[in-house]
């Protein structure tokens, strides 16, 4: 009689086991196509963005570049000397002119549509016209995609807001392209670098939070992949976007060619 109880137990324990193997390998399986499937979503947004856009060199023209190079850095400081517009000497004065309402702290949050690269959180601060003249870039680059094809926010990287004259000063002994003669110190100006952007690839629920963090990484990431290997196309929106503003006298740009930047000044 033992014998069939352990006979029994052991069957069950063989069930149990093939039971386990079986979930384990459905769940595995699982896990794959939902990963395999949302990697199909990406290449897809990466082919509509290639077939939909220009790259920069083809969208780039002898005339574009004179238009990215017409208000020079004497047309900007022009503006500052007639909106009277008092410069940032200390890091301290920063603080003191946001508590006052003439700056504003630029966010770094999820919804902003840009991101910083390597700026020092001190000087994350705009004016607060220089500040809605960018927001007023963001969305006009969100548009510029839209009428050619429903795809997802591209986030642009800012590499520069207001500087400090004294912190100016420094950049010089170390930097041959920066110069004393500059209107970031008034808060008016930002620095985009055009050789990195980020798409806000679409949200993943897998029904699983595990699942959904991994998925979420994954889009992370392959949102500034797809922002590094699409940068050509991606850099053409961004310098049509300035372009029209500029026309419409929202801002200034300059093309710094040796910083692979736009160097752009609000003239709200």
């Amino acid at each position: 009689m033992k014998k069939y109880y352990i006979i029994i137990f052991i069957l069950i324990i063989i069930l149990l086991s093939a039971s386990g193997i079986i979930w384990f390998n459905n769940y595995n399986n699982r896990i794959h196509n939902q990963i395999s499937g949302y990697l199909k979503t990406i290449e897809k947004v990466e082919r509509e963005f290639i077939v939909s856009f220009p790259i920069y060199e083809d969208y780039f023209s002898p005339e574009k570049e004179k238009r990215l190079r017409k208000f020079l850095i004497q047309k900007h400081l022009s503006f500052v000397k007639t909106r009277k517009i008092k410069p940032v000497t200390k890091d301290d004065e920063i603080i003191l002119k946001a508590e006052s309402g003439e700056f504003v702290k630029l966010p770094a949050d999820t919804d902003d549509l840009y991101y910083f690269y390597n700026v020092p959180e001190k000087y994350r601060y705009l004016n607060t016209k220089a500040a809605a003249g960018l927001e007023m870039l963001t969305k006009r680059i969100q548009e510029n995609i839209k009428k050619r094809k429903d795809l997802p926010a591209v986030k642009i990287a800012i590499s520069s807001a207001v500087r400090p004259y004294e912190y100016q000063k420094k950049l010089i002994t170390r930097n041959i392209n920066a110069s004393i003669m500059s209107t970031h110190k008034y808060g008016i100006s930002f620095d985009v670098f055009y050789d990195d952007f980020y798409i806000s690839l679409p949200e993943a629920d897998a029904g699983n939070s595990k699942t959904n963090a991994l998925l979420e990484k994954i889009r992370r990431k392959f949102g500034f992949i797809l922002g590094d290997s699409l940068r050509r196309q991606l850099r053409s929106i961004l310098t049509e976007s300035l372009l029209q503003l500029q026309d419409e006298k929202i801002l200034y740009v300059i093309h710094e060619k040796y910083q692979r930047c736009y160097h752009v000044t609000i003239i709200l």
